[in-house]
């Protein structure tokens, strides 16, 4: 029976080795039953349950089929329904997509195609539409572009092309328009732009041409206009201009001006030139004749002036030259003739030159002979008149060519004098004198003299003097003609006649002209040939010897003009030469008379200007050379003056200042250095001053802060260090301080 079993499960499992696919797409053995589930639906167990949005299954197939890529299902469905135009889907859709703007589908699409440049979609479409004339587009396009001004397009375009020269377009044209005569455009152009004035256009330019030289146009022109007689132009003008005057232009048409010859002229706009007078002449190019200056002439139609020739002269715009009469003369090219200036005669007409007069006689202007002079005159070659002899001279002949001059010591003080007067004690004159000169200051002199004599030294004198004088006492002379005796400095002395001054000894002094010195003050001093005495400076003193002060010995001070130095009290200090005490500062102290500040101890302190030094309390602290005492922190402790604060040991903690360290109370602990005791921990406990908490036996508990463990009651139990005590499980008990339950 067991080998028909055996056969049987092989040939079975054969079976549906062979059967495998038609067995699972029909269900036909499951469950040893045979089930047949309908369209749009799946077997599963022994039921039969609605495909999902997304996929279908035919009937009788008793699974799911995801629907292809352009069709779609909702639950249930029994086959897939192709996506209409202008939708899409992927493979397992439950909808269909619109297809975006600027793509499109057909019936049954798995993607949208892209509408090629030149169409356009809008969103959901089936299919590209072709742009209008007059505009564009690019590939992907949801909706055609204006073609831009200056260019065009036809039907499915995609660009636009740009207008050539000579046409324009507005925007979304199809077509370029063709610019008028007088205008232009370039490639691209939106518009039609006038011809500036100077150009013209035909119809359908693209740039507008430059007028040649003689014509013109305005702006906006078409051609070009001749311009008049005695006009001319540039090429590219706007206008004809006038030819200026010097030039002509003789037909229509010209393009430039053609200058008068020389010896012609012309106005403004002058088709022709004209002839200049006699008396006138004119260069190439001339806009009038210019008139002949004085000294020239000319026949008519020249291009110059001749010269008048030495000896004539003319008017201005002359024709010929006049010949110049007696006492007068000309130089070549005159507009005049020129009188013979004073000193010179001429007696011929037309003379090209004046004749000067000898030495010792004169003339006036236009003479024709010369004069002698006077006595007490003279005069040189070509005078034009006598001249007087000057101060300090004198003469006596007529016809003088030169006057004589006066000796020294004697002078004349007006011009034209026949003889010299005699200078008189206190001046004196030098050779050729108008005047006599007094003595300078400082020097003096007798009758007829030539010069002056030097004052010696110890003397002086004022101006004009006839001798000199002694110095008064005070004053000096120390060289040789002084004008006045200078006071002696001071700090210095002198007596008559002298010519130095004496200095004061040390410890002396006199002002400026003085003849005796003074003694200096106590808290003065002074070094010889002072003019004054000098008070002692702060930090010095000074009493019976007043030549020098002395410093003060450190310890002690002065003010200005002391004759005596002062201590200096305790908490300050001095040295030496001080003008005042200074304060020791904190941390230091002094007694009297002290030179320095000594340091306070450690444990000690000082404020500013102390003589002593105090102690500092317990629970403080200080250095060597502090100000101050310093409390303890929190955890230190110290005594009366400590140099350093002491750590408080594990147990006990401190306030800040304080000269002890408190235990922790039992149910506390604390560290070394502790400001304060920290609460023992639930199942722990501590006695006094301890350093840690120790846990609670088993059996035992405490709730934290404890000085001892409580026992655990009957029915309850705990272990090592347990904060409670835990109730036994039902059916269990215990005794007291049980560390479990049994």
């Amino acid at each position: 029976m067991a080998v028909i079993k055996k056969r049987v499960n092989l040939f079975f499992l054969l079976f549906l080795l062979f059967n495998k696919i038609k067995l699972f797409n029909s269900n036909i053995f499951l469950n040893r039953k045979l089930l047949s589930c309908p369209g749009g639906s799946y077997i599963y167990g022994n039921s039969c349950f609605k495909c999902k949005a997304g996929m279908y299954s035919p009937p009788g197939f008793n699974s799911c089929i995801n629907c292809q890529a352009g069709t779609y299902s909702s639950i249930g469905y029994s086959s897939c329904i192709p996506c209409s135009e202008g939708k899409y889907s992927n493979s397992g859709s439950s909808t269909c997509f619109n297809c975006k703007a600027g793509t499109c589908s057909s019936k049954g699409s798995s993607t949208c195609y892209t509408c090629p440049a030149g169409t356009y979609s809008y969103a959901g479409s089936s299919k590209c539409i072709e742009c209008q004339q007059g505009t564009y587009s690019n590939k992907g396009s949801n909706s055609c572009q204006k073609c831009p001004a200056g260019t065009f397009s036809k039907n499915g375009a995609s660009y636009c092309i740009y207008c050539p020269g000579g046409k324009y377009s507005p925007e979304g044209s199809s077509f370029c328009n063709v610019c008028k005569e007088g205008t232009y455009s370039s490639q691209g152009s939106s518009k039609c732009f006038t011809c500036p004035a100077g150009t013209y256009s035909n119809k359908g330019s693209s740039s507008c041409t430059s007028c040649p030289a003689g014509t013109y146009s305005f702006q906006g022109s078409s051609t070009c206009i001749r311009c008049e007689m005695g006009q001319y132009s540039n090429k590219g003008s706007s206008s004809c201009k006038n030819c200026p005057a010097g030039q002509y232009a003789p037909n229509i048409g010209s393009g430039s001006c053609k200058y008068c010859p020389a010896g012609t002229y012309s106005g403004k706009q002058a088709s022709s030139c004209s002839n200049c007078p006699a008396g006138t002449f004119s260069k190439s190019g001339a806009s009038l004749c210019t008139v002949c200056s004085a000294g020239t002439y000319s026949l008519g139609v020249s291009s110059t002036c001749n010269t008048c020739p030495a000896g004539t002269y003319s008017y201005q715009r002359a024709s010929t030259c006049k010949k110049c009469p007696i006492g007068t003369y000309s130089d070549k090219g005159s507009s005049k003739c020129i009188q013979c200036k004073a000193g010179y005669y001429s007696s011929l007409e037309g003379s090209t030159y004046c004749m000067q007069c000898n030495a010792g006689h004169y003339s006036l202007a236009g003479s024709s002979t010369c004069l002698k002079c006077k006595a007490g005159e003279f005069s040189g070659k070509g005078s034009s008149l006598c001249n007087k002899c000057p101060e300090g001279q004198f003469s006596s002949n007529i016809g003088s060519s030169k006057c004589n001059i006066c000796p020294a010591g004697t002078f004349s003080s007006s011009k034209g004098s026949t003889t010299c007067l005699i200078c008189q004690a206190g001046t004196y004159s030098n050779d050729g004198a108008s005047y006599c000169k007094s003595c300078p200051a400082g020097q003096f002199s007798s009758k007829y003299s030539s010069q002056c004599y030097i004052c010696p030294i110890g003397t002086y004198s004022t101006g004009r003097a006839q001798f000199c004088t002694k110095c008064p006492s005070g004053t000096y002379s120390n060289s040789k003609g002084s004008s006045i005796c200078t006071k002696c400095p001071a700090g210095t002395i002198s007596s008559k006649g002298s010519s130095s001054c004496s200095y004061c000894p040390a410890g002396t002094y006199s002002l400026a002209g003085s003849s005796t010195c003074t003694k200096c003050k106590e808290g003065q001093y002074s070094n010889k040939g002072w003019g004054s005495c000098k008070w002692c400076p702060a930090g010095q003193y000074s009493s019976k010897d007043l030549t020098k002060c002395y410093y003060c010995d450190a310890g002690t001070f002065s003010l200005q003009g002391s004759n005596k130095c002062t201590m200096c009290v305790g908490g300050t200090f001095s040295d030496k030469g001080s003008s005042k005490c200074k304060q020791c500062s904190a941390g230091t102290f002094s007694q009297n008379y002290s030179s320095q500040c000594y340091t306070c101890p450690e444990g000690k302190y000082s404020s500013a200007g102390a003589s002593i030094c105090k102690i500092c309390p317990a629970g403080t602290y200080s250095k060597r050379g502090w100000g101050n005492c310093i409390d303890c922190k929190a955890g230190e402790y110290s005594s009366q003056g400590a140099s350093y604060c002491l750590t408080c040991p594990a147990g006990s903690f401190s306030y800040q200042r304080s000269s002890t360290c408190n235990k922790c109370p039992a149910g506390k602990y604390s560290g070394k250095g502790s400001s304060k005791c920290n609460v023992c921990p639930a199942g722990t406990y501590s006695n006094i001053g301890s350093s840690s908490c120790y846990k609670c036996n088993a059996g035992y508990y405490s709730f934290g802060g404890d000085e001892k463990c409580t026992i655990c009651p009957a029915g309850t139990y705990s272990s090592k260090g347990a904060g409670v005590c835990t109730k036994c499980p039902r059916g269990k008990t215990s005794p007291p301080g049980s560390s479990s339950c049994h």
